[in-house]
């Protein structure tokens, strides 16, 4: 059996790029195992086309290439259960600024902490906490 400590120390960056209007999304996500980035991977959506892109690339060559069919895209919003956490406020100056709203979500075994404009909805940032199978999770988006 395995432990926390006797397992690979794995850690993933996910860059997310969000458009409602045109109903795409488009992700690039670093995966490093102890400390090397072993893998990224690039994934395209193509909501109004129906179809999701997606390139796996190691050491910088793309390894495995495909493309899958898309089901209805899904508006992004704050679910009915959330609670306001840190109220409104504004990120950035003048005219370069944002209006947004911070929420809490309880998700056994996670806790969910979201952020999204104040108009549109528009995700903005999320972090995610908590442990499963004994292994403590950070995620940040």
């Amino acid at each position: 059996m395995h432990t926390q400590s006797d397992r690979p120390a794995g850690f993933a960056n996910v860059l997310v790029a969000y458009d409602a209007v045109n109903r795409r999304v488009a992700a690039r996500e670093y995966i490093s195992i102890n400390g090397d980035t072993s893998m990224v991977v690039d994934m395209y959506n193509d909501h109004a086309a129906g179809i999701k892109y997606t390139v796996e690339s190691t050491s910088g060559k793309p390894t495995r290439c495909y493309k899958q069919a898309l089901g209805p895209f899904v508006e992004g919003c704050v679910p009915d259960n959330a609670t306001k956490s840190a109220g409104n406020y504004v990120r950035g100056l003048g005219s370069n600024s944002l209006a947004a709203s911070a929420f809490q979500l309880i998700c056994e075994p996670y806790a969910l902490y979201l952020e999204v404009t104040d108009k549109g909805c528009i995700p903005v940032e999320e972090l995610a906490i908590g442990s499963l199978h004994g292994c403590k999770h950070l995620q940040n988006e």
